[in-house]
């Protein structure tokens, strides 16, 4: 019995020796301070005899509970994360995020505050305009200004002498003497306000004609030779005293520019005869403006007339036409309507109803009519179909003038006379 005993206990002792031997860790495996040893736990469930696993040293094991990206989880993103991106139809900000950027206790950047406006630039000063100018009389002109200025400098092209200057809103102008009557000026004016600053202007004029004399147009020449150098022409007869500055005639049938002469200043005298010559063929064709009814050679000149002269060889005056004279207010002095043709409807020129606008201005005016008193019609003009270079339209120059047809006959084969009487004796 001692003997079996003995045998049991070598035996048991003798595989404990052998087990201690088979599990003995090998130098590489030994627990160090530089290598501690890493295993990962068992989970509830597996086997007994599952042999722990070994990690590379550095990487960290893995949490059941924190997968690894991509791999799902019922617990994956978790609900209560406010950090995280929120599913779905959720707001990023929960009103009780205790993470609330806006709440005070917690540090966050702050705003960066809104730029402050740029100041708005200061209004530039308002400057004196000139409201209104006016041509008073022959010695006074004024100058309406929106503020009070002082004139710095004044003067007229052509130069005039001028005795005094008023400062203010209403600057008054005095000459020493008239300004001619109807006569183009320039008017140069610098002025400065309270602040010293300065305006300046040039303002074109046409001083005042008080003076235009009652006149009426007298004889016309429709055609014209220029082999006898005999051009068109319209003749005056003054009726009173007084002055053709500013004085205007108008040709229709010239409808893109009708006024064909403006007069210069110029006295005249009562029973004065004053002839524009429609086209100059000689050299010695001089406007008489010097104050000498001789002074102007040429055919058809007269030295007893007052002779002008439209420069170049241009037609102006047709057969069938309308001439009209006006003073610089538009006030009509006088009219004649000529045509060739004794026709109701006025015809067109050049597909131009200048015709029929002109009768209807001239007849609005008072200026011609019809024997009725009525609208004038070609049939209601003078007949002008026997006029020629040496026949001419020509006024009678006996009896009162009445604005129709009436007034007007076309003189014999050589009757003109430009400068002087009518020829009475009739085509």
């Amino acid at each position: 019995m001692k003997i079996f005993r003995f045998t049991l206990l070598g035996t048991l002792i003798l595989l404990c020796l052998l087990m201690s031997c088979t599990f003995a860790p090998k130098d590489d495996e030994l627990e160090t301070d530089e290598n501690p040893p890493v295993t990962k736990d068992k989970e509830d469930g597996d086997e007994d005899d599952d042999p722990p696993i070994v990690l590379p040293p550095g990487e960290v094991p893995l949490d059941p509970e924190n997968p690894l990206p991509g791999e799902p989880s019922d617990n994956y993103p978790p609900d209560d994360n406010p950090l995280l991106e929120n599913p779905p139809g959720k707001d990023l900000l929960d009103p009780k995020d205790p993470l609330d950027p806006k709440d005070p206790k917690l540090p966050h950047e702050e705003e960066e505050p809104e730029p402050e406006p740029e100041p708005e630039p200061e209004p530039e000063p308002e400057l004196p305009d000139l409201r209104d100018f006016i041509v008073v009389s022959e010695t006074e002109i004024i100058f309406e200004f929106s503020l009070p200025v002082k004139v710095i400098s004044l003067y007229l092209v052509p130069e005039r002498e001028i005795e005094s200057i008023s400062d203010g809103n209403t600057v008054k102008v005095i000459m020493v003497n008239e300004l001619d009557p109807g006569l183009f000026f320039e008017v140069y004016i610098a002025a400065e306000d309270e602040f010293e600053n300065t305006v300046n202007f040039k303002i074109p004029f046409q001083s005042l004609n008080t003076k235009v004399p009652v006149l009426l147009i007298n004889e016309v020449r429709t055609e014209h030779s220029k082999d006898a150098k005999r051009g068109e022409f319209i003749e005056l007869k003054m009726q009173a005293d007084g002055n053709l500055g500013g004085v205007r005639i108008f040709i229709t049938s010239n409808f893109n520019n009708p006024m064909i002469y403006r007069f210069l200043p110029l006295e005249v005298q009562e029973g004065d005869y004053v002839v524009l010559h429609l086209r100059s063929y000689e050299e010695n064709c001089i406007n008489e403006y010097d104050g000498r009814k001789d002074e102007s050679g040429g055919m058809d000149s007269h030295p007893l007339a007052w002779d002008f002269w439209i420069p170049g060889d241009n037609e102006y005056l047709r057969k069938t036409d309308i001439v009209y004279i006006m003073d610089q207010d538009d006030n009509v002095l006088d009219a004649v309507l000529f045509a060739e043709k004794p026709a109701l409807v006025w015809p067109t020129f050049n597909r131009q109803d200048c015709f029929t606008k002109a009768a209807e201005f001239l007849f609005n005016k008072g200026a011609w009519t019809s024997a009725a008193g009525s609208f004038p019609t070609p049939a209601d003009a003078v007949n002008s179909s026997a006029s020629s270079p040496t026949r001419t339209i020509c006024r009678d120059e006996k009896t009162e003038d009445t604005n129709t047809k009436a007034d007007w006959y076309i003189t014999v084969t050589s009757g003109t006379t430009p400068g002087y009487v009518n020829n009475v004796n009739r085509n």
